[in-house]
């Protein structure tokens, strides 16, 4: 006669696989770590459990779970070692071409008004003053955790969605908010015919977008998800889709577009992916792929030696993001490529496409971003200013950083412009954008093309 017990325990454990597969979501793919945790090892530990210990099957059931733990701990040591020798797995998974012509790439500058002003903390600043300047916003909504750079209606934005601060209201997010980063204007767009929001990682239950789309894609490897609206204004979730070569190597390879208003699905591939997606790629995952590249790229022993080769000089888990805007629309972002961690200057930069996932290399030997942060705050040294991140810009066919230096309040004192190539020549100041640029032009000898009021003899 089968104890009671084992009935009672076979329901708890059903019980805890459905909690398990609807609350973490994991991938029923044996390349995914939580398919193995949350799918294979509580069955073990159950069946370990109810054997008494005199029995066979107590002994059998022992030495699954040795043999899986050992498998476990395998795949652990398996990751760390695949990163050191898989070394053509690794710098294969970057699409990266070589010799980029830097002015036929980005947007050259061709008035004050081209440059941004308002960077991604400014940005949620201006956002967060929206929410709190209204009641009725202020005591319903706070910001999600996003913040993407698109490109809409011929300009730049960034993109903040909102969340309900009870997160278990079920009526939907009614808008979101857009930033220009040129100007700082920033608008609350509430959403057309009475649409709301329902399917995003704040809602919960099967509206939540992680559970939403692994219920209809249960093997699917997914990527973090990135806000964006279409051409219209209509809000999607682009949810990168991977491939796995290993426990230790994955790569984007398409993605899914979800309507976050009707939870509509549409599954593409990096090839057809709609026009008005930017953000298909996050930062970091594209920036480490440029760093397998690098790092790996001449074998095994260039991974252990480290300083054999190039590493990318721009640190991006450090949460910095260089962005540099291409022509027709595309985002790229930068990072200096150097010989070492303490070298000054970079050898070369690499601009990522956040859409495609595609790397450019320009040989382009000049200052790094630090140094070019330190050559504009050294200007003002008994001001103690706190310099900005930099952006890469072109001006007159050059590739020049642009940064601001910010006083203890951390409002914009100075606007600074370094040339990359000539950091001890052609680093000016402004107390705006315009008469920084007016400075940099002067330097250079040339007329400043945006002001009639310019006098060359000044």
């Amino acid at each position: 006669m089968v104890n009671k017990n084992f009935f009672f325990k076979l329901l708890l454990l059903i019980c805890v696989e459905i909690a398990f597969a609807f609350f973490f979501t994991p991938a029923f793919n044996v390349l995914s770590f939580k398919f193995w945790f949350f799918i294979v090892l509580p069955p073990v530990l159950w069946f370990w459990n109810i054997c008494p210990s005199e029995t066979k099957l107590y002994k059998i059931a022992s030495a699954i779970l040795i043999l899986l733990a050992i498998l476990l701990v395998s795949s652990g040591l398996m990751f760390i070692i695949s990163s050191g020798t898989s070394s053509e797995v690794h710098s294969q998974i970057a699409k990266i071409s070589n010799d980029g012509v830097f002015e036929d790439s980005v947007i050259e500058i061709t008035s004050p008004n081209d440059i941004p002003t308002i960077d991604k903390e400014s940005a949620i600043t201006l956002a967060s003053n929206l929410i709190s300047s209204n009641q009725q916003y202020f005591e319903t909504y706070k910001l999600g955790t996003e913040c993407n750079l698109i490109y809409y209606k011929e300009s730049y934005y960034r993109i903040l969605p909102l969340e309900y601060i009870d997160p278990l209201n079920f009526g939907g997010i009614p808008g979101y908010i857009l930033v220009n980063i040129y100007n700082g204007e920033t608008n609350f767009i509430k959403l057309e015919n009475g649409n709301t929001i329902k399917y995003s990682p704040a809602s919960i239950l099967d509206k939540d977008l992680s559970r939403y789309i692994r219920f209809k894609y249960p093997t699917e490897l997914f990527g973090d998800e990135n806000f964006e609206i279409d051409d219209n204004g209509h809000p999607f979730y682009i949810v990168p889709t991977l491939k796995s070569t290993t426990f230790s190597v994955d790569y984007v390879y398409g993605a899914l577009v979800v309507d976050a208003v009707t939870g509509d699905i549409q599954k593409y591939t990096l090839d057809n992916l709609p026009e008005w997606i930017e953000n298909v790629y996050d930062v970091e995952r594209l920036m480490t792929e440029a760093k397998w590249h690098i790092d790996y790229n001449g074998g095994p022993s260039n991974w252990l030696m480290r300083s054999a080769e190039n590493t990318p000089a721009t640190r991006y888990h450090n949460g910095s993001e260089y962005y540099v805007f291409g022509k027709d629309g595309e985002i790229y972002v930068y990072t200096g490529v150097t010989i070492g961690p303490s070298h000054m200057n970079n050898i070369a930069f690499l601009l990522g496409n956040l859409r495609t996932g595609e790397l450019t290399y320009y040989s382009d030997y000049g200052i790094s971003e630090n140094n070019a942060q330190i050559a504009a705050q050294n200007l003002f040294l008994e001001n103690q200013y706190v310099p900005s991140k930099v952006l890469l810009l072109n001006i007159e066919g050059n590739p020049v950083y642009y940064l601001t230096l910010n006083n203890h309040l951390e409002h914009p004192e100075q606007y600074a412009f370094v040339n990359k190539n000539k950091p001890s020549v052609f680093c000016v100041t402004g107390e705006s954008v315009d008469d920084a640029l007016k400075n940099y032009y002067k330097m250079l000898g040339m007329k400043y093309p945006y002001s009639i009021e310019y006098d060359e003899s000044t």
